[in-house]
């Protein structure tokens, strides 16, 4: 028998036909789940039929005054118990208030499913009563991304996941196509007062029968008013033109149904059925101002639907006339599109990702309320705040920045893209916001946010120590995020002593890789509490980009003045960075070179106070250079030219993929260097890559012979001979590129995120 401390259950009203895929995906992926549900919904029409499911336990629903409340009997064994309970977000379900009280007591994990507002959202009352069971449980998983960014305003601090309404699953996704043009209109859902099929019969009833050209209604479902409007549809004489199927749940019906069907209309408000129409390639005629359900997030106005006015059938009857006329051939065209739609937002298979996400199917411990600090939040960073939003619920993270500029790096932000970080001391940079004004500012947002757990960027520069002794002070967890190693520690004597004390004040250490786990290991820190997989960028992002740019290469390099063949440099030029020596090593490899062969050229991304020694340095070994910044004046005649080595200056990460996506390799020949990124994402958009062995991310990322190699960076020939075995062999840069971007892929935020869950789970464990 299975520990009910480590079970998951579902507790739902009932569980209809259009929910067992969700159910039985769910089941697939954590085996052992248990749903527990009644026989019937508060409409007695709609009823459980999840019956002899191996993952299905029965309750007794009790319904109390005229069907408005609800009581379950048996909720209280295994859902008091079990570790985990995802229960019906519906205050109306009086047994859910008594489980979330007695699993709140007994400090157990339970969450919320379903609409945030349900149709009663104008009702105060009804919106007091459901913040009331939000308190008591630990997070709300909702139907859209819409309602979530809704939520998280009225409530911030409460997490938050996205589980998609869908009733399809990836693969039924595609269009319902016909032997013949589809022209019928066609309506799913219960066919009751609220719904307002009547409203689409008496529209349907004023096309003149010359311009529906053929056309049929569909009344799809079953309810309380079908009687009424089969007569009425016999009092409008219509009756050889509408169809009453009843109720149809069988996926592939229904699909021969939308195969016939130019339009799906809501004439009341819409519901799931706007997700079922547009999998199957179906747009939807929708009612402007109605109390609609999440899923009108799917409505875009002329892209997957077109909006009436509300009760009015004129303006039905005008929209219909839009779909089986002629001026309906574009969307017939755009029934791929529409499916395409769905398959990438929602999905059955999504919905059980949001339902996992929010479980946290993998370990029954509680996802604590984190912190993720920097001096200031770059594309990095947000990255990886994104993916550890997915790790730990959205309302659990939030991003905390010392500054909100730096003189280190001319990072732009897009409006609103750092919408979940919150700035200790605005309008100023890092090195100038003071210790006290960080501490004091730390304190505040680390306790309106009921912080449990703060990651915390080393314990220096002054103002990172400050975050550390402010979340000490209000009993906050703290993990430390480094990317140091033995090659980079530079405190000696009295110094290496109060290093060490420091370092052992943090609960947690999440580190770049094995380099960094052994000098921490060294400090004192025990490895089980040393986690890697800090240093991470957004592999997708730059894989992607890439990608693009390597499909549009020659408009790209004439507009850039790149050249057909170039070895890259991306990053800042300051001392420790060893960029005399790459110079060195490419005019060694220059000389080298086979005269059949076309040469590459040299190109530096980035600025810094090395930049002029550097062109003083290409001219004294005879090397012709010029300014990439000025290329507009040049391109494209830079290559004719003779070009050698080019200086493009600093570049924003949107532009940073074509480089990476067109060069032959990446070199990093740094003499220090905690981690290095650039290599991350050198290797994510499939460029070989020469990495100093004494980069951080050395040991980690490269592979000799294989991705790229690692050299010397003492001995400008030991770099010169990899360029120049490049320089001769293309083929062989572009292996090395698939391999590394293959071995990046297990490096990428997902592993940061996942690694900071771990991270975070450990500390609070001490």
């Amino acid at each position: 028998m299975a520990n009910p401390s480590s079970q998951i259950v579902v507790v739902q009203t009932c569980v209809p036909d259009y929910r067992l895929p969700v159910f039985r995906a769910l089941a697939k992926a954590v085996p052992g789940v248990i749903v527990a549900a009644g026989d019937e919904h508060f409409n007695k029409e709609i009823k459980t039929r999840a019956q002899g499911e191996p993952w299905f336990r029965p309750l007794r629903n009790h319904f109390l005054f005229k069907r408005s409340f609800l009581w379950q009997k048996g909720t209280g064994l295994p859902g008091v118990a079990a570790g985990t309970v995802m229960a019906e977000f519906n205050p109306r379900v009086l047994s859910t208030w008594v489980l979330l009280v007695r699993r709140r007591v007994g400090g157990r994990r339970t969450v919320l499913w379903g609409h945030v507002w349900g149709h009663e959202r104008r009702n105060l009352f009804a919106r007091f009563l459901r913040r009331m069971m939000v308190a008591l449980a630990d997070g709300v998983v909702c139907y859209t991304r819409a309602q979530a960014d809704e939520w998280k305003k009225g409530a911030p601090g409460q997490p938050v996941w996205v589980a998609p309404n869908s009733t399809l699953s990836r693969e039924q996704c595609y269009p319902a196509l016909g032997e013949e043009p589809a022209r019928n209109i066609i309506y799913v859902g219960r066919l009751s007062a609220k719904k307002k099929p009547d409203l689409l019969l008496e529209a349907f009833a004023r096309i003149p029968r010359e311009a529906a050209q053929g056309a049929r209604l569909v009344l799809v479902g079953d309810g309380p008013i079908r009687a009424e409007l089969e007569r009425r549809a016999a009092e409008l004489g219509i009756s050889d033109l509408v169809e009453f199927p009843g109720h149809v749940a069988d996926v592939e019906r229904l699909r021969a149904l939308y195969s016939e069907a130019a339009v799906a209309v809501s004439p009341g408000y819409v519901g799931l059925s706007v997700i079922q129409c547009l999998a199957f390639g179906v747009p939807m005629a929708v009612a402007r101002d109605e109390p609609h359900s999440p899923e009108i997030e799917a409505c875009v106005e002329g892209v997957t639907c077109c909006f009436f006015d509300s009760g009015s059938v004129e303006s039905l009857k005008a929209t219909l006339m839009k779909f089986i006329g002629p001026a309906g051939n574009a969307w017939r065209e755009r029934r791929e599109d529409l499916s395409a739609y769905v398959a990438e937002r929602y999905t059955v298979e999504l919905m059980v990702d949001g339902f996992l996400a929010a479980l946290q199917a993998r370990s029954s411990t509680a996802v604590p309320r984190v912190a993720f600090v920097w001096s200031q939040y770059g594309p990095y960073h947000l990255a990886r705040l994104r993916q550890a939003e997915q790790a730990f619920g959205s309302g659990q993270v939030v991003g905390i920045e010392i500054a909100d500029k730096t003189s280190t790096y001319a990072w732009r932000r897009k409006a609103g893209e750092a919408r979940q970080v919150v700035t200790l001391v605005p309008k100023t940079t890092d090195e100038r916001a003071g210790t006290l004004r960080v501490y004091r500012a730390a304190i505040a947002v680390l306790r309106q946010r009921r912080t449990e757990v703060a990651f915390i960027p080393s314990y220096w520069p002054a103002t990172s120590l400050a975050v550390l002794l402010a979340a000490k002070r209000v009993g906050v967890r703290c993990v430390m995020m480094n990317e140091s190693h033995a090659g980079t520690a530079q405190a000696r004597g009295v110094f290496a002593w109060l290093k060490q004390k420091i370092v052992c004040t943090f609960d947690v250490g999440l580190v770049g890789g094995a380099p960094q786990r052994r000098y921490f290991h060294s400090l004192g820190l025990p490895e089980e509490r040393l986690f890697k997989g800090y240093d991470a960028v957004d592999n997708l992002y730059f894989a992607q980009n890439a990608a693009v740019a390597r499909s549009d290469a020659p408009a790209l390099r004439l507009a850039y003045g790149l050249p057909p063949r170039y070895f890259l440099n991306i990053g800042r030029m300051e001392e420790k960075k060893n960029l005399e020596c790459l110079v060195e090593a490419f005019a060694w490899a220059l000389q080298r070179a086979s005269a059949n062969t076309e040469p590459p050229r040299l190109v530096f991304v980035g600025s810094g106070p090395e930049e002029s020694g550097l062109r003083e340095q290409c001219a004294a070994l005879g090397l012709s250079f010029a300014d990439g910044r000025t290329i507009d004046r040049l391109r494209p005649a830079m290559a004719p030219l003779g070009v050698q080595v080019m200086f493009y200056g600093f570049r924003q990460i949107e532009e940073l993929p074509v480089f990476y996506g067109l060069a032959e390799a990446f070199v990093l020949p740094s003499i220090e260097e905690e981690w290095g990124l650039v290599v991350n994402e050198a290797m994510a958009c499939g460029c070989a890559v020469l990495v100093s062995s004494n980069a951080g991310c050395c040991e980690d990322l490269v592979e000799n012979e294989v991705n790229g190699w690692s050299f010397d960076p003492g001995r400008a020939e030991d770099l010169g001979a990899r360029l120049l075995a490049l320089a001769e062999d293309p083929q062989l840069a572009r292996r090395m590129g698939e391999a590394g971007a293959a071995r990046i892929k297990s490096w990428g935020c997902e592993n940061f995120a996942e690694n900071a869950l771990k991270a975070a789970q450990a500390a609070l464990s001490r």
